[in-house]
């Protein structure tokens, strides 16, 4: 009897700690079902074939009501992860194919070869533009940048929002180049011009209401954001790069030893 009543108490506390974890975030209850779910399918915690909890289940562990189990279980269902056989149940169709082929690169050569392939989607551009304010130690402000805004895509899937800030001299030198290829790539091979330092920094967040609709992910969504700085040889910051990617996309793989 004693067993018994601090198993029950042992799990009203863990459906307790479900609730609250579930609103502590910003985004619906539905998408976090919903994003918990999903990473049981992608850890194999839930296998192909095997049938899911009832809404009742999901509602009763997550401390949800029904009708936000349904909405969840709703879009696994579109994503195609899982289907519905009418006095059956839910059932895992498979597991998400893994898509973090992106790995964010720590040397220059190596990220310029990764990003070959890429296609761009052209969102805005202008001309004469400041600079986003930069540390004391990342280099010397060029006059005026030239501003491009874009989405980057890899086998039709779009991975990464990227705002552009480069330096209105380096742009003339080649427009045409600079508007329909990679900036980065046409950066490289630019006769005239000579790289002293490139750095970036990377911070996690989740997506806000411009980078979910670009991305074609969900609101507060995982988000890896990329902060480039590239000098010339005099010290001038020729190009920064704001790039928000997707964090089913990115993974960063460093040897230690």
């Amino acid at each position: 009897m004693v067993n018994h009543t601090l198993r029950r108490r042992e799990a009203e506390k863990s459906l307790l700690k479900n609730h609250e974890i579930l609103r502590r975030g910003a985004a619906p209850l539905y998408l976090q079902v919903a994003s918990v779910m999903r990473k049981r399918i992608e850890s194999a915690q839930w296998g192909q074939d095997e049938r899911l909890p009832s809404l009742e289940a999901l509602a009763e562990e997550f401390q949800v009501s029904r009708v936000t189990a349904r909405q969840a279980v709703g879009i696994l269902e579109e994503d195609g992860l899982i289907w519905r056989k009418q006095g059956k149940g839910t059932f895992v169709t498979n597991r998400p194919d893994d898509r973090r082929w992106f790995n964010l690169q720590t040397e220059w050569s190596n990220l310029i070869k990764l990003i070959e392939g890429t296609s761009i989607k052209f969102i805005s551009a202008s001309d004469d533009q400041t600079c986003p304010e930069l540390g004391p130690d990342d280099g010397i402000m060029a006059p005026s940048y030239h501003y491009m805004r874009r989405v980057s895509i890899k086998d039709k899937f779009p991975y990464c929002v990227i705002n552009i800030y480069l330096d209105q001299r380096v742009f003339q030198m080649a427009p045409k180049d600079f508007e329909s290829e990679l900036v980065l790539s046409v950066l490289d091979r630019l006769e005239g011009l000579k790289i002293k330092r490139a750095h970036q920094i990377l911070t996690i967040s989740t997506a806000d209401m411009d980078s979910a609709k670009l991305l074609d992910i969900s609101l507060d969504a995982p988000v890896a954001i990329v902060r480039r700085v590239v000098t010339d040889q005099d010290d001038t910051i020729v190009y920064v790069g704001d790039v928000v990617y997707r964090g089913d996309f990115v993974k960063l793989d460093i040897e230690l030893i």
